[in-house]
């Protein structure tokens, strides 16, 4: 049974970039060698401080709180920048970018990397065995220019290459 792939490279790596296109969600991790990682997700995303839960995907289709009521009709969600979920993350971001990764757990395809102070975040599956599997995932890591790591309700593989179903056990 083989283990999800890069849980030995984030233990001890930043989060150092953060950037979102419509309702993808996309982080850079930079890994103690120096080497960087990417993250998109297009699955459900909570962040924690502690116990307090502070931000979720679905904040992205809502308007920041510096919109003016009379202006929230013309609210664009995919703009970034504009929504709930883009001013909640600028306010944590210096706390998220200024610590590390200290324990990363792999369970059920549902990724959860815990920070050494006390941030959470978590990427949690969100497809069905009912979905379209050719067009349904729920996050990819990778190197820029090298293979994706692609999670959907089969577990993850390799863009074209042997999958990795650890059946959701690697914690």
């Amino acid at each position: 049974m083989k283990k999800f792939p890069y849980k030995k490279d984030l233990i001890g790596s930043r989060i150092t970039g953060q950037y979102r296109t419509c309702d993808l969600a996309g982080f850079e991790f930079t890994l103690s060698s120096g080497k960087k990682l990417a993250l998109h997700s297009f699955c459900f995303i909570r962040f924690f401080d502690s116990e307090i839960l502070l931000l979720v995907t679905n904040n992205m289709y809502g308007p920041k709180s510096t919109i003016a009521e009379e202006d929230r009709g013309n609210f664009k969600w995919d703009e970034p920048g504009e929504s709930l979920f883009d001013e909640v993350f600028e306010k944590y971001q210096e706390k998220l970018f200024s610590t590390k990764v200290k324990k990363v757990t792999f369970k059920n395809n549902d990724l959860r990397l815990y920070f050494e102070n006390g941030m959470l975040l978590e990427f949690l599956a969100d497809t069905t065995k009912y979905d379209d599997h050719n067009c349904c995932e729920n996050f990819r890591i990778f190197e820029r220019y090298g293979k994706h790591f692609v999670v959907d309700f089969f577990g993850g593989s390799f863009s074209g290459q042997e999958e990795i179903n650890d059946g959701g056990t690697n914690e």
